[in-house]
């Protein structure tokens, strides 16, 4: 079966660095050698946007750095990341799986026929689509792989930030079609899998705006200012990329 991926990434603004790697782990990487000590628990007065640190045994510290957002500010203090999905309803009483504990609000459509499939709000902004020409899917929220999990040392455990990524599917919403979209620490990827080979694919989303002005960069990435402060950038879009079963890529996806 030929597997083609059109994925794009919304990633809220903050006051530091809000870029995300692409990546499918949370596994920390230690900035600190390892040792044999035992944690005993992390500093919350330590944390920084990716950044946890333990308090061990032998009375060390250690560091570990993620590939993503772990922590969010929330009034001055780095609180943790929980993109665990729960069900709620949106502002237009449509039944939705929503984030917990972010510095934003991602609501994702229990049925891909509502009028936006996915909403993301923060302060006073709201940046909203869905698909058209979608047929009926229910949304799947996929679990977390708990074998993977209860492979891992206590010690591991307390390190993975399982909770900093979610995974919810819209499968055959189109013909030939599955939509996939990921939580990953500040970021919300999405993913058009096509199943089979297309001659010149196209998605049409429809998107709403309020507070924010879009602009699409040189680069085919867009970024969606405040409406009356143009130099105040709040969610940022990555250009598309476009990759095969055989991990060739190419970026020549026009917007």
């Amino acid at each position: 079966m030929l597997l083609i991926l059109f994925t794009a990434q919304v990633t809220a603004q903050s006051t530091v660095d809000a870029s995300t790697a692409d990546t499918n782990t949370n596994t920390a990487v230690k900035s600190s050698a390892k040792s044999n000590a035992k944690i005993l628990g992390e500093l919350d007065e330590k944390k920084e946007r990716n950044v946890k640190h333990f308090l061990m045994e032998d009375g060390t510290y250690e560091a570990d750095v993620y590939p993503m957002a772990v922590h969010y500010l929330d009034n001055g203090k780095w609180k943790d990341i929980d993109n665990t999905l729960a069900a709620g309803t949106d502002e237009d009483n449509n039944d939705v799986l929503v984030n917990k504990n972010n510095d934003f609000k991602a609501k994702f459509a229990k049925n891909s026929k509502a009028n936006k499939l996915v909403r993301i709000q923060k302060d006073k902004y709201e940046l909203s689509w869905n698909l058209e020409g979608a047929e009926k899917s229910d949304a799947q929220n996929v679990p977390a792989d708990q074998s993977a999990l209860n492979n891992l040392s206590e010690d591991d455990k307390k390190r993975a930030a399982t909770k900093a990524t979610s995974v919810i599917n819209f499968p055959n919403i189109q013909s030939n079609l599955d939509l996939t979209y990921k939580l990953n620490g500040d970021a919300v990827k999405e993913y058009f899998i096509l199943k089979d080979k297309i001659d010149s694919p196209q998605f049409k989303l429809e998107l709403n705006l309020k507070n924010l002005v879009p602009q699409i960069q040189k680069n085919n990435s867009i970024i969606f200012y405040d409406e009356q402060d143009g130099n105040k950038a709040v969610f940022s879009m990555k250009a598309p990329v476009m990759y095969d079963s055989l991990h060739e890529d190419s970026n020549n996806i026009k917007l």
